[in-house]
Protein backbone atom coordinates (compact mmCIF):
# COMPACT_ATOMS: atom_id res chain seq x y z
CA UNK A 1 0.00 0.00 0.00
CA UNK A 2 1.58 3.20 -1.17
CA UNK A 3 1.17 6.44 0.37
CA UNK A 4 -1.28 7.55 -2.29
CA UNK A 5 -3.76 4.65 -1.50
CA UNK A 6 -3.97 5.84 2.52
CA UNK A 7 -6.44 8.20 3.86
CA UNK A 8 -5.69 10.55 6.78
CA UNK A 9 -5.99 6.83 9.10
CA UNK A 10 -5.12 3.68 7.57
CA UNK A 11 -5.33 0.47 9.72
CA UNK A 12 -4.07 -2.89 8.93
CA UNK A 13 -2.12 -5.78 10.06
CA UNK A 14 1.50 -7.04 9.39
CA UNK A 15 3.36 -10.22 10.24
CA UNK A 16 6.80 -10.01 12.37
CA UNK A 17 9.96 -12.68 10.90
CA UNK A 18 8.44 -14.73 13.72
CA UNK A 19 4.96 -14.88 12.86
CA UNK A 20 3.51 -12.43 15.17
CA UNK A 21 0.92 -10.49 13.86
CA UNK A 22 0.83 -6.49 14.47
CA UNK A 23 -2.36 -4.21 14.58
CA UNK A 24 -1.20 -0.64 12.50
CA UNK A 25 -2.53 2.39 12.43
CA UNK A 26 -1.01 4.81 10.55
CA UNK A 27 -1.98 8.60 10.72
CA UNK A 28 -0.82 11.23 8.30
CA UNK A 29 -0.66 14.88 10.42
CA UNK A 30 -0.48 18.15 8.26
CA UNK A 31 1.39 16.14 5.18
CA UNK A 32 4.62 16.26 6.81
CA UNK A 33 4.63 14.36 9.80
CA UNK A 34 3.26 11.05 9.96
CA UNK A 35 2.35 8.40 13.11
CA UNK A 36 3.15 4.40 13.05
CA UNK A 37 0.29 2.89 16.20
CA UNK A 38 1.58 -0.56 16.70
CA UNK A 39 -0.70 -2.84 18.86
CA UNK A 40 1.14 -6.12 19.72
CA UNK A 41 4.49 -7.27 20.58
CA UNK A 42 6.49 -4.34 20.11
CA UNK A 43 6.89 -3.64 23.73
CA UNK A 44 6.67 -4.67 27.06
CA UNK A 45 3.15 -2.88 27.10
CA UNK A 46 1.87 -4.05 23.93
CA UNK A 47 1.86 -0.48 22.49
CA UNK A 48 4.16 1.36 20.61
CA UNK A 49 3.82 4.67 18.74
CA UNK A 50 6.54 6.15 16.52
CA UNK A 51 6.48 9.22 14.82
CA UNK A 52 8.41 9.74 11.19
CA UNK A 53 8.90 13.03 9.08
CA UNK A 54 7.90 12.69 5.31
CA UNK A 55 11.24 14.53 5.16
CA UNK A 56 13.65 12.00 6.62
CA UNK A 57 15.68 9.81 4.14
CA UNK A 58 14.31 6.58 5.73
CA UNK A 59 11.01 7.33 4.49
CA UNK A 60 12.45 8.18 0.84
CA UNK A 61 13.65 4.31 0.80
CA UNK A 62 10.13 2.48 0.97
CA UNK A 63 7.38 2.51 -1.77
CA UNK A 64 5.17 0.69 0.81
CA UNK A 65 3.82 1.77 3.81
CA UNK A 66 3.22 -1.62 5.11
CA UNK A 67 6.81 -2.65 4.21
CA UNK A 68 8.15 0.38 6.00
CA UNK A 69 5.71 -0.36 8.69
CA UNK A 70 7.28 -3.76 9.37
CA UNK A 71 10.44 -2.89 9.51
CA UNK A 72 9.77 -0.54 12.16
CA UNK A 73 7.40 -3.30 14.69
CA UNK A 74 10.61 -5.50 14.16
CA UNK A 75 12.95 -3.07 15.50
CA UNK A 76 10.63 -2.30 18.69
CA UNK A 77 10.42 -6.50 18.91
CA UNK A 78 13.54 -7.25 19.08
CA UNK A 79 14.51 -4.32 21.46
CA UNK A 80 11.95 -5.41 23.86
CA UNK A 81 9.12 -6.72 22.12
CA UNK A 82 10.13 -10.14 23.16
CA UNK A 83 9.41 -9.74 26.88
CA UNK A 84 5.68 -9.46 26.70
CA UNK A 85 5.54 -12.64 24.40
CA UNK A 86 7.23 -14.26 26.77
CA UNK A 87 5.17 -12.80 29.68
CA UNK A 88 2.21 -13.92 27.56
CA UNK A 89 3.70 -17.43 26.93
CA UNK A 90 4.66 -17.77 30.98
CA UNK A 91 0.87 -16.24 31.75
CA UNK A 92 2.15 -13.54 34.25
CA UNK A 93 0.15 -10.39 34.75
CA UNK A 94 1.66 -7.64 33.33
CA UNK A 95 2.31 -4.64 35.74
CA UNK A 96 0.47 -1.31 35.50
CA UNK A 97 2.90 0.62 36.75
Amino acid sequence: MNIAETTPTTTFKISLNNKEVIKVVFKHYNGLLVRFEFYGCVSPTGYQSHFMYIMDKAWEKYDDIQVLAKDIAQQYYNVGGYKLLAQIKQRQQLSLF
